[in-house]
Protein backbone atom coordinates (compact mmCIF):
# COMPACT_ATOMS: atom_id res chain seq x y z
CA UNK A 1 0.00 0.00 0.00
CA UNK A 2 1.02 3.38 -1.03
CA UNK A 3 2.77 5.29 2.03
CA UNK A 4 0.48 8.28 3.30
CA UNK A 5 2.05 11.67 3.58
CA UNK A 6 3.76 12.82 6.97
CA UNK A 7 1.21 15.13 7.44
CA UNK A 8 -1.34 12.83 7.13
CA UNK A 9 -0.43 10.98 9.96
CA UNK A 10 1.05 13.74 12.06
CA UNK A 11 -1.54 15.63 14.46
CA UNK A 12 1.03 18.52 14.66
CA UNK A 13 1.64 19.02 10.73
CA UNK A 14 1.82 22.62 9.78
CA UNK A 15 -0.71 23.89 7.05
CA UNK A 16 0.50 25.17 3.69
CA UNK A 17 3.68 22.76 3.08
CA UNK A 18 4.33 21.90 -0.24
CA UNK A 19 6.88 19.32 -1.04
CA UNK A 20 6.65 20.00 -4.47
CA UNK A 21 8.69 23.09 -3.42
CA UNK A 22 10.14 22.97 -0.43
CA UNK A 23 12.12 20.59 -0.80
CA UNK A 24 15.44 21.48 1.47
CA UNK A 25 16.15 19.18 3.87
CA UNK A 26 16.77 20.10 7.58
CA UNK A 27 20.06 21.74 7.95
CA UNK A 28 20.31 22.84 4.55
CA UNK A 29 20.65 26.34 2.77
CA UNK A 30 17.42 27.16 2.41
CA UNK A 31 15.74 26.31 5.03
CA UNK A 32 15.67 29.46 6.13
CA UNK A 33 17.81 28.85 9.31
CA UNK A 34 21.09 29.82 9.50
CA UNK A 35 23.20 26.29 10.17
CA UNK A 36 27.06 25.79 10.23
CA UNK A 37 29.14 28.20 7.68
CA UNK A 38 25.83 29.57 6.93
CA UNK A 39 26.34 33.73 7.07
CA UNK A 40 22.73 33.54 6.76
CA UNK A 41 19.60 31.64 4.95
CA UNK A 42 16.93 33.03 3.02
CA UNK A 43 15.83 36.30 4.78
CA UNK A 44 17.38 35.22 8.48
CA UNK A 45 20.30 37.44 8.59
CA UNK A 46 21.14 35.74 11.87
CA UNK A 47 20.50 39.49 13.71
CA UNK A 48 23.50 40.96 11.27
CA UNK A 49 23.41 44.11 9.14
CA UNK A 50 25.52 46.32 6.94
CA UNK A 51 27.01 47.99 10.11
CA UNK A 52 27.60 45.03 12.03
CA UNK A 53 29.93 43.67 8.70
CA UNK A 54 32.01 46.37 8.28
CA UNK A 55 29.92 49.07 5.87
CA UNK A 56 28.83 52.28 6.64
CA UNK A 57 24.75 51.61 5.99
CA UNK A 58 22.70 50.45 3.21
CA UNK A 59 20.64 47.08 3.33
CA UNK A 60 22.52 43.61 3.79
CA UNK A 61 21.02 40.90 1.90
CA UNK A 62 21.73 37.27 1.48
CA UNK A 63 22.33 35.21 -1.47
CA UNK A 64 23.37 31.39 -1.35
CA UNK A 65 23.78 31.19 2.46
CA UNK A 66 26.17 34.52 1.93
CA UNK A 67 26.03 38.12 2.76
CA UNK A 68 25.34 40.07 -0.28
CA UNK A 69 26.63 43.45 0.36
CA UNK A 70 26.49 45.29 -2.63
CA UNK A 71 23.83 47.27 -1.28
CA UNK A 72 25.24 48.47 1.67
CA UNK A 73 27.60 51.46 1.56
CA UNK A 74 31.10 51.97 1.97
CA UNK A 75 34.54 53.59 1.10
CA UNK A 76 35.39 52.50 -2.23
CA UNK A 77 31.70 52.46 -3.87
CA UNK A 78 32.36 55.49 -6.26
CA UNK A 79 30.36 57.89 -3.55
CA UNK A 80 31.15 60.11 -1.45
CA UNK A 81 29.81 59.53 2.40
CA UNK A 82 30.73 62.63 3.83
CA UNK A 83 28.63 61.56 6.86
CA UNK A 84 31.17 58.43 7.56
CA UNK A 85 34.48 60.90 7.55
CA UNK A 86 35.01 60.30 3.80
CA UNK A 87 36.69 63.18 2.34
CA UNK A 88 36.90 61.67 -1.29
CA UNK A 89 35.28 58.34 -2.89
CA UNK A 90 36.60 57.30 -6.92
CA UNK A 91 35.29 53.93 -6.79
CA UNK A 92 38.26 51.35 -7.63
CA UNK A 93 40.76 54.41 -8.50
CA UNK A 94 40.91 54.74 -4.70
CA UNK A 95 45.00 54.25 -5.25
CA UNK A 96 46.29 57.21 -3.16
CA UNK A 97 48.54 58.55 -6.29
CA UNK A 98 48.90 62.37 -6.28
CA UNK A 99 45.73 64.63 -6.48
CA UNK A 100 43.72 61.00 -5.80
CA UNK A 101 41.57 59.54 -3.21
CA UNK A 102 43.42 56.93 -1.03
CA UNK A 103 42.34 53.64 -0.04
CA UNK A 104 40.17 55.20 3.28
CA UNK A 105 38.85 57.69 1.26
CA UNK A 106 41.15 60.24 2.51
CA UNK A 107 42.72 62.78 0.47
CA UNK A 108 46.57 61.99 -1.01
CA UNK A 109 48.79 64.75 -0.95
CA UNK A 110 47.25 66.92 -3.78
CA UNK A 111 47.44 70.71 -4.53
CA UNK A 112 45.54 72.73 -2.57
CA UNK A 113 46.22 70.69 0.69
CA UNK A 114 48.09 73.86 2.55
CA UNK A 115 51.28 71.55 2.10
CA UNK A 116 54.37 71.94 -0.27
CA UNK A 117 55.06 68.34 -1.54
CA UNK A 118 58.32 68.95 -3.49
CA UNK A 119 58.02 64.83 -3.99
CA UNK A 120 55.43 65.98 -6.78
CA UNK A 121 56.88 69.18 -8.19
CA UNK A 122 54.88 71.88 -6.17
CA UNK A 123 56.72 74.84 -5.59
CA UNK A 124 54.30 76.25 -3.19
CA UNK A 125 51.02 75.41 -1.26
CA UNK A 126 48.53 78.11 0.35
CA UNK A 127 45.34 75.84 0.39
CA UNK A 128 42.47 75.46 -1.87
CA UNK A 129 41.09 79.12 -1.71
CA UNK A 130 44.49 81.03 -1.33
CA UNK A 131 46.18 79.28 -4.77
CA UNK A 132 44.83 82.17 -7.19
CA UNK A 133 48.74 83.17 -8.64
CA UNK A 134 47.92 86.93 -7.84
CA UNK A 135 50.37 89.60 -7.57
CA UNK A 136 52.98 86.39 -8.38
CA UNK A 137 51.79 84.36 -5.59
CA UNK A 138 51.23 80.38 -5.75
CA UNK A 139 49.11 79.32 -8.86
CA UNK A 140 46.13 76.30 -9.30
CA UNK A 141 49.02 73.97 -9.99
CA UNK A 142 50.92 75.08 -6.83
CA UNK A 143 53.91 77.01 -8.69
CA UNK A 144 54.85 80.16 -8.67
CA UNK A 145 52.73 82.28 -10.62
CA UNK A 146 55.29 84.50 -13.15
CA UNK A 147 54.63 88.30 -13.19
CA UNK A 148 56.92 90.72 -15.44
CA UNK A 149 57.81 93.99 -14.86
CA UNK A 150 58.68 96.45 -17.71
CA UNK A 151 62.82 97.43 -17.42
CA UNK A 152 63.65 100.83 -17.92
CA UNK A 153 65.89 100.35 -19.71
CA UNK A 154 66.07 102.18 -23.36
CA UNK A 155 67.00 100.11 -26.28
CA UNK A 156 66.44 100.08 -29.73
CA UNK A 157 63.92 102.08 -31.55
CA UNK A 158 64.31 101.05 -35.02
CA UNK A 159 61.69 98.43 -36.40
CA UNK A 160 63.35 94.98 -35.07
CA UNK A 161 63.32 92.17 -36.93
CA UNK A 162 65.01 89.60 -34.66
CA UNK A 163 66.62 89.21 -31.57
CA UNK A 164 69.37 86.11 -30.19
CA UNK A 165 70.35 86.11 -26.49
CA UNK A 166 74.04 84.76 -26.79
CA UNK A 167 77.25 85.05 -24.38
CA UNK A 168 79.17 86.74 -27.09
CA UNK A 169 82.16 88.56 -24.71
CA UNK A 170 82.75 84.93 -22.45
CA UNK A 171 81.65 86.72 -19.45
CA UNK A 172 79.08 84.40 -18.54
CA UNK A 173 76.19 86.36 -19.00
CA UNK A 174 73.58 87.06 -22.38
CA UNK A 175 74.57 89.78 -24.58
CA UNK A 176 71.82 91.00 -27.27
CA UNK A 177 72.23 90.70 -31.02
CA UNK A 178 69.14 92.26 -33.40
CA UNK A 179 68.47 92.20 -36.48
CA UNK A 180 67.07 95.96 -37.95
CA UNK A 181 65.18 96.74 -40.60
CA UNK A 182 65.98 99.28 -43.37
CA UNK A 183 69.26 101.33 -43.00
CA UNK A 184 69.20 99.13 -39.52
CA UNK A 185 72.26 96.22 -40.07
CA UNK A 186 72.53 94.72 -36.91
CA UNK A 187 73.21 96.08 -33.44
CA UNK A 188 74.90 94.05 -30.74
CA UNK A 189 74.47 95.25 -27.17
CA UNK A 190 77.10 94.01 -24.74
CA UNK A 191 75.53 92.65 -21.23
CA UNK A 192 77.29 94.50 -17.83
CA UNK A 193 75.36 93.04 -15.10
CA UNK A 194 71.67 93.67 -16.29
CA UNK A 195 72.85 97.23 -17.99
CA UNK A 196 74.12 96.98 -21.72
CA UNK A 197 76.79 100.10 -21.60
CA UNK A 198 78.21 99.16 -24.92
CA UNK A 199 76.73 98.65 -27.97
CA UNK A 200 77.93 98.59 -31.54
CA UNK A 201 76.17 98.49 -35.35
CA UNK A 202 77.69 96.34 -38.08
CA UNK A 203 76.39 94.51 -41.42
CA UNK A 204 75.94 96.28 -45.04
CA UNK A 205 73.01 94.68 -45.97
CA UNK A 206 69.53 95.86 -44.90
CA UNK A 207 66.76 94.72 -43.80
CA UNK A 208 68.64 92.41 -41.82
CA UNK A 209 65.83 89.65 -41.20
CA UNK A 210 67.37 86.97 -39.29
CA UNK A 211 70.11 86.61 -37.02
CA UNK A 212 71.67 83.03 -35.99
CA UNK A 213 74.41 82.33 -33.41
CA UNK A 214 76.91 79.85 -32.98
CA UNK A 215 80.75 78.90 -33.91
CA UNK A 216 81.12 78.92 -37.10
CA UNK A 217 85.20 78.72 -37.91
CA UNK A 218 86.75 76.39 -35.50
CA UNK A 219 87.90 79.30 -33.00
CA UNK A 220 85.85 79.31 -30.05
CA UNK A 221 84.25 82.46 -30.31
CA UNK A 222 80.33 82.56 -31.29
CA UNK A 223 79.87 84.07 -34.58
CA UNK A 224 77.04 85.41 -36.74
CA UNK A 225 74.95 84.19 -39.79
CA UNK A 226 72.92 87.38 -40.86
CA UNK A 227 69.81 86.32 -43.18
CA UNK A 228 68.78 89.85 -45.03
CA UNK A 229 66.43 90.94 -47.44
CA UNK A 230 68.90 90.12 -50.07
CA UNK A 231 72.36 88.50 -49.73
CA UNK A 232 73.49 87.05 -46.80
CA UNK A 233 76.52 87.74 -44.62
CA UNK A 234 78.72 85.86 -42.28
CA UNK A 235 80.92 88.12 -39.07
CA UNK A 236 83.41 86.31 -37.00
CA UNK A 237 83.69 86.95 -33.58
CA UNK A 238 87.12 87.85 -32.18
CA UNK A 239 86.65 86.60 -28.66
CA UNK A 240 85.82 89.92 -27.16
CA UNK A 241 82.28 90.23 -28.35
CA UNK A 242 82.99 92.30 -31.51
CA UNK A 243 81.95 90.92 -34.24
CA UNK A 244 83.33 91.51 -37.86
CA UNK A 245 81.39 91.63 -41.13
CA UNK A 246 83.33 88.53 -43.57
CA UNK A 247 83.07 89.40 -47.62
CA UNK A 248 81.30 86.48 -48.04
CA UNK A 249 77.86 87.34 -50.09
CA UNK A 250 75.55 84.61 -49.90
CA UNK A 251 72.27 84.46 -51.87
CA UNK A 252 69.98 87.01 -52.93
CA UNK A 253 66.76 85.93 -52.02
CA UNK A 254 64.59 88.09 -49.18
CA UNK A 255 65.55 85.58 -46.02
CA UNK A 256 63.29 85.45 -43.43
CA UNK A 257 64.89 83.30 -40.82
CA UNK A 258 68.25 81.51 -40.37
CA UNK A 259 69.20 78.16 -38.92
CA UNK A 260 72.05 76.47 -37.84
CA UNK A 261 73.36 72.80 -37.29
CA UNK A 262 75.44 70.00 -38.61
CA UNK A 263 73.07 68.91 -41.15
CA UNK A 264 76.18 66.44 -43.11
CA UNK A 265 77.75 65.25 -39.95
CA UNK A 266 80.82 66.88 -40.31
CA UNK A 267 81.20 67.92 -36.83
CA UNK A 268 80.63 72.01 -37.86
CA UNK A 269 77.66 74.21 -38.12
CA UNK A 270 75.84 74.56 -41.32
CA UNK A 271 73.21 77.03 -41.90
CA UNK A 272 69.31 76.22 -43.50
CA UNK A 273 67.36 79.79 -44.66
CA UNK A 274 63.78 80.16 -45.19
CA UNK A 275 63.39 82.35 -48.18
CA UNK A 276 60.36 83.81 -49.27
CA UNK A 277 57.24 86.43 -50.71
CA UNK A 278 58.59 89.68 -52.83
CA UNK A 279 56.55 88.78 -55.27
CA UNK A 280 58.30 85.27 -56.61
CA UNK A 281 58.71 81.85 -55.68
CA UNK A 282 62.11 81.79 -53.56
CA UNK A 283 64.31 78.37 -52.64
CA UNK A 284 64.74 77.62 -49.00
CA UNK A 285 68.77 76.64 -49.19
CA UNK A 286 71.11 74.99 -47.09
CA UNK A 287 74.76 76.01 -46.64
CA UNK A 288 77.02 73.85 -45.77
CA UNK A 289 80.31 74.98 -43.98
CA UNK A 290 83.86 73.79 -45.13
CA UNK A 291 84.89 73.88 -40.71
CA UNK A 292 86.38 77.04 -41.30
CA UNK A 293 83.35 79.52 -41.81
CA UNK A 294 83.38 79.61 -45.89
CA UNK A 295 80.16 78.44 -46.96
CA UNK A 296 78.85 77.09 -50.21
CA UNK A 297 75.55 76.71 -51.67
CA UNK A 298 74.31 72.94 -50.75
CA UNK A 299 70.63 71.74 -51.85
CA UNK A 300 67.81 73.99 -52.77
CA UNK A 301 64.38 72.80 -50.93
CA UNK A 302 61.13 73.62 -52.17
CA UNK A 303 59.92 77.21 -53.95
CA UNK A 304 57.27 77.78 -51.01
CA UNK A 305 56.68 81.11 -49.62
CA UNK A 306 58.60 80.33 -46.00
CA UNK A 307 58.60 82.53 -43.29
CA UNK A 308 60.70 80.31 -40.78
CA UNK A 309 62.70 76.91 -40.33
CA UNK A 310 63.32 74.78 -37.41
CA UNK A 311 66.48 72.41 -36.91
CA UNK A 312 66.60 69.38 -34.97
CA UNK A 313 66.18 65.55 -34.98
CA UNK A 314 62.63 64.73 -35.27
CA UNK A 315 62.42 61.20 -35.75
CA UNK A 316 65.05 59.93 -33.73
CA UNK A 317 67.36 58.75 -35.90
CA UNK A 318 70.55 61.17 -34.62
CA UNK A 319 70.38 63.74 -37.66
CA UNK A 320 68.97 66.73 -38.26
CA UNK A 321 65.72 67.32 -39.87
CA UNK A 322 63.67 70.38 -40.85
CA UNK A 323 60.19 71.64 -39.87
CA UNK A 324 59.30 74.84 -42.54
CA UNK A 325 56.44 77.25 -41.84
CA UNK A 326 54.79 78.49 -44.43
CA UNK A 327 52.82 81.20 -45.01
CA UNK A 328 52.51 80.73 -48.86
CA UNK A 329 52.25 77.95 -51.93
CA UNK A 330 54.28 78.29 -55.03
CA UNK A 331 52.92 80.44 -57.59
CA UNK A 332 50.56 82.33 -55.14
CA UNK A 333 49.73 85.76 -56.42
CA UNK A 334 48.19 88.59 -54.23
CA UNK A 335 48.04 88.71 -50.60
CA UNK A 336 49.14 85.03 -49.10
CA UNK A 337 46.21 83.43 -47.54
CA UNK A 338 47.60 80.40 -45.77
CA UNK A 339 49.57 77.08 -46.65
CA UNK A 340 50.86 73.53 -44.98
CA UNK A 341 53.84 73.36 -42.95
CA UNK A 342 56.16 70.93 -44.20
CA UNK A 343 58.49 68.39 -42.51
CA UNK A 344 61.90 67.36 -44.48
CA UNK A 345 63.93 64.14 -43.04
CA UNK A 346 67.61 63.91 -43.42
CA UNK A 347 68.75 60.85 -44.82
CA UNK A 348 72.22 61.19 -42.90
CA UNK A 349 74.59 62.93 -45.18
CA UNK A 350 72.87 66.01 -45.30
CA UNK A 351 70.22 65.24 -48.14
CA UNK A 352 66.15 66.29 -47.67
CA UNK A 353 63.81 64.45 -48.52
CA UNK A 354 60.37 66.17 -48.05
CA UNK A 355 57.71 63.84 -46.02
CA UNK A 356 54.13 63.73 -47.24
CA UNK A 357 52.56 65.87 -44.09
CA UNK A 358 50.57 68.68 -44.60
CA UNK A 359 50.21 70.50 -41.40
CA UNK A 360 47.65 73.30 -41.01
CA UNK A 361 47.15 76.49 -43.40
CA UNK A 362 47.19 79.32 -41.57
CA UNK A 363 49.61 80.91 -42.74
CA UNK A 364 51.89 80.48 -40.45
CA UNK A 365 54.54 82.88 -39.64
CA UNK A 366 56.93 81.53 -36.88
CA UNK A 367 57.69 78.13 -35.88
CA UNK A 368 60.11 76.44 -32.64
CA UNK A 369 60.52 73.67 -31.53
CA UNK A 370 60.41 71.48 -28.05
CA UNK A 371 59.31 68.43 -25.57
CA UNK A 372 56.26 70.01 -24.90
CA UNK A 373 54.13 66.48 -23.72
CA UNK A 374 57.29 65.36 -21.89
CA UNK A 375 57.77 62.14 -24.08
CA UNK A 376 61.32 62.74 -24.84
CA UNK A 377 60.84 64.02 -28.55
CA UNK A 378 60.37 67.93 -30.09
CA UNK A 379 56.94 68.90 -30.58
CA UNK A 380 56.08 72.15 -32.96
CA UNK A 381 54.61 75.29 -31.55
CA UNK A 382 53.73 77.13 -35.02
CA UNK A 383 52.83 80.40 -34.84
CA UNK A 384 50.17 81.70 -37.45
CA UNK A 385 48.80 85.00 -38.94
CA UNK A 386 47.00 87.24 -41.38
CA UNK A 387 46.57 90.77 -41.87
CA UNK A 388 43.08 91.80 -41.32
CA UNK A 389 41.84 88.49 -38.92
CA UNK A 390 43.74 86.78 -36.47
CA UNK A 391 44.68 83.23 -36.43
CA UNK A 392 44.56 80.82 -33.70
CA UNK A 393 48.10 79.28 -32.85
CA UNK A 394 48.36 75.25 -33.37
CA UNK A 395 50.76 72.68 -31.61
CA UNK A 396 52.01 69.42 -33.09
CA UNK A 397 52.59 66.51 -31.67
CA UNK A 398 55.27 64.35 -32.21
CA UNK A 399 54.96 60.58 -32.27
CA UNK A 400 58.72 60.16 -31.99
CA UNK A 401 59.07 59.34 -35.61
CA UNK A 402 59.05 62.71 -37.16
CA UNK A 403 54.64 62.31 -37.54
CA UNK A 404 52.92 65.24 -36.18
CA UNK A 405 49.57 65.35 -35.13
CA UNK A 406 47.40 68.44 -33.41
CA UNK A 407 46.86 68.75 -29.77
CA UNK A 408 43.29 70.02 -30.43
CA UNK A 409 43.95 73.40 -29.36
CA UNK A 410 42.90 76.80 -30.72
CA UNK A 411 45.32 79.47 -28.62
CA UNK A 412 44.05 82.83 -29.51
CA UNK A 413 42.75 84.47 -32.54
CA UNK A 414 46.03 87.21 -32.91
CA UNK A 415 48.23 88.24 -35.77
CA UNK A 416 51.11 86.26 -34.38
CA UNK A 417 54.45 87.33 -35.64
CA UNK A 418 56.82 85.20 -33.08
CA UNK A 419 56.89 82.41 -30.41
CA UNK A 420 59.86 81.61 -28.05
CA UNK A 421 59.72 78.27 -25.15
CA UNK A 422 61.04 78.53 -22.20
CA UNK A 423 59.96 76.99 -18.66
CA UNK A 424 59.21 80.58 -17.82
CA UNK A 425 57.23 79.40 -14.82
CA UNK A 426 59.75 77.24 -13.40
CA UNK A 427 57.48 74.42 -13.33
CA UNK A 428 60.07 71.81 -15.31
CA UNK A 429 58.38 72.10 -18.63
CA UNK A 430 58.24 74.42 -21.60
CA UNK A 431 56.16 77.83 -22.13
CA UNK A 432 55.30 79.77 -24.64
CA UNK A 433 55.66 83.65 -25.27
CA UNK A 434 54.08 85.01 -28.27
CA UNK A 435 54.01 88.21 -29.96
CA UNK A 436 51.43 89.74 -32.25
CA UNK A 437 50.88 92.73 -34.42
CA UNK A 438 48.60 95.15 -33.36
CA UNK A 439 46.65 95.03 -36.61
CA UNK A 440 43.18 93.00 -35.67
CA UNK A 441 44.66 92.11 -32.16
CA UNK A 442 43.88 93.57 -29.15
CA UNK A 443 47.03 92.18 -27.24
CA UNK A 444 50.97 92.67 -28.25
CA UNK A 445 51.82 89.13 -26.75
CA UNK A 446 50.21 86.22 -25.05
CA UNK A 447 52.54 83.88 -22.28
CA UNK A 448 50.82 80.48 -22.79
CA UNK A 449 51.80 78.34 -20.13
CA UNK A 450 51.80 74.41 -20.12
CA UNK A 451 50.54 71.98 -18.02
CA UNK A 452 53.24 69.54 -18.68
CA UNK A 453 51.33 67.73 -21.16
CA UNK A 454 51.27 70.05 -24.05
CA UNK A 455 48.27 71.58 -23.48
CA UNK A 456 48.35 75.46 -23.23
CA UNK A 457 46.37 78.34 -20.92
CA UNK A 458 46.86 82.08 -21.16
CA UNK A 459 48.42 83.44 -18.29
CA UNK A 460 46.77 86.60 -18.60
CA UNK A 461 49.66 88.95 -18.01
CA UNK A 462 49.85 92.39 -19.58
CA UNK A 463 52.38 93.13 -21.84
CA UNK A 464 51.02 96.07 -23.63
CA UNK A 465 49.06 96.34 -26.46
CA UNK A 466 52.05 98.01 -29.36
CA UNK A 467 53.06 94.86 -31.59
CA UNK A 468 55.89 93.08 -31.64
CA UNK A 469 57.84 91.21 -34.28
CA UNK A 470 60.66 89.67 -32.50
CA UNK A 471 60.85 87.72 -28.77
CA UNK A 472 63.51 85.83 -27.20
CA UNK A 473 63.53 84.69 -23.43
CA UNK A 474 66.49 84.29 -21.27
CA UNK A 475 68.26 85.51 -17.96
CA UNK A 476 69.19 89.00 -18.70
CA UNK A 477 69.77 89.95 -14.82
CA UNK A 478 71.50 86.92 -13.84
CA UNK A 479 68.31 85.90 -10.92
CA UNK A 480 67.49 82.36 -12.61
CA UNK A 481 64.53 83.11 -14.38
CA UNK A 482 63.40 83.87 -17.50
CA UNK A 483 63.40 87.15 -18.54
CA UNK A 484 61.96 88.74 -22.29
CA UNK A 485 63.07 90.86 -24.70
CA UNK A 486 60.46 91.89 -27.47
CA UNK A 487 61.69 93.80 -30.51
CA UNK A 488 58.84 96.03 -32.06
CA UNK A 489 57.76 98.68 -34.36
CA UNK A 490 59.46 101.67 -32.14
CA UNK A 491 61.50 101.03 -28.92
CA UNK A 492 61.79 97.45 -27.81
CA UNK A 493 61.44 96.11 -24.86
CA UNK A 494 62.83 94.49 -22.17
CA UNK A 495 60.15 92.60 -19.59
CA UNK A 496 62.03 91.30 -16.37
CA UNK A 497 61.01 88.31 -14.71
CA UNK A 498 59.79 88.97 -11.20
CA UNK A 499 59.57 84.55 -10.17
CA UNK A 500 62.89 84.72 -8.30
CA UNK A 501 63.04 87.90 -6.09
Amino acid sequence: MRALPLCLLLSGCILGWDPVHDTAEPGECGDNVVNGVEDCDGTNLDGQNCESVGFFGGALGCDECGFDTSSCTNCGDGTVQSDEGELCDEGEDNDGRYDGCTPACTLGPYCGDGDVDSGFAEQCDDGDDLNTGEFGGCSDDCSFAPTFELSALQMATAVTWDVAMVNLDGDADLDLVLGLDQGGGVRVYINEGGTFPTTYLFGSQAPTTFVALGELDGNAGVDCFVGNGGFNLVAFNDGSGTLTEDAQRLGDNITFSVQLGDVDGDTDLDVVTANGEGGSDQVDQVWLNDGSGRFSAGQGLGATWSTDVAVADLDGDLDLDLFYAVEAEPGHSGQPQGAPNRVFLNDGSGGFVESSQRLGDGRSMAVELGDLDDDGDLDAFVVNGRIGAGVADRVWINDGAGNFTSNGQSLGTDIGSDVALGDVDNDGDLDALVVNLADGSSVGARLWLNDGSGQFVDSGIDFGATEGLAVALGDLDGDGDLDAYIGKIGTDQIWLNTLND
